[in-house]
């Protein structure tokens, strides 16, 4: 740090603008008056604001399953909304968010494919754009056959929310948290079920009685909400 006599050189001088006086320095006695209050703040906290920290899990199961995250998200705000406030690193210097429980990791998966960020595209470019197209094109159209397969749908077909929000959603997101995992991922159907109730508030089956009550099969329903 300089002292008072080197302070740096200041351009004022050279066209007659007069410098400021310097400041005076501060002491502690300055200071105490405003130790003494009480800390108080205007901005209210907001949950999930919270920024992640980095946490190991080590081990020899794949990540996903070791970080309870069966899409092998990127901490963002899908993750934080159900819960996730640490990530790892993994393979490639990619990021993974750790969640609590299962359950959660795949609420937020739910959350994520029914968001803006991806529906409304074709099945193909999603998944193209969740993997950041790892192993080239060639490993990405095959998650993307896929996924798409385990609904009767092709990768040109259109992902929607309704789709992820039908019992069809949970095969989809199983599908895709078995290419993340490279097997298959360990968890039943009631806890998927439970994870995309989590997620949208409704169980999968109830909707699935609805469109038999119908008459039509999920074939069916899925072919008019991707139209």
């Amino acid at each position: 740090m300089a002292d008072d006599d080197t302070l740096p050189f200041d351009p004022s001088f050279q066209i007659g603008i007069p410098r400021p006086p310097r400041a005076q320095p501060v002491t502690i006695q300055d200071l105490t008056p405003l130790l003494r209050q009480p800390l108080t703040t205007n901005v209210a906290p907001q949950s999930g604001s919270q920024q992640p920290t980095y946490e190991h899990v080590g081990g020899k199961a794949p990540a996903t399953i070791r970080y309870n995250n069966p899409g092998g998200m990127w901490p963002q705000e899908s993750s934080r909304k159900f819960g996730s406030n640490s990530y790892g690193v993994i393979g490639g210097g990619n990021l993974i968010a750790k969640f609590d429980t299962p359950e959660a990791g795949a609420a937020a998966q739910f959350d994520l494919l029914a968001s803006p960020k991806y529906s409304g595209m074709p099945i193909g470019r999603a998944i193209d754009k969740w993997s950041g197209h790892t192993g080239g094109a060639a490993n990405v159209s095959a998650y993307a056959n896929s996924v798409a397969r385990s609904i009767g749908l092709s990768p040109d077909d259109i992902l929607t929310p309704q789709i992820v929000q039908s019992p069809s959603g949970i095969a989809f997101a199983k599908a895709m948290a078995r290419q993340e995992a490279g097997v298959d991922y360990p968890m039943s159907d009631q806890q998927w079920q439970a994870a995309q109730q989590m997620a949208f508030g409704q169980p999968a089956q109830a909707q699935q009685q609805q469109v038999q009550a119908q008459g039509q099969t999920i074939g069916d329903y899925l072919r008019q909400v991707t139209r």
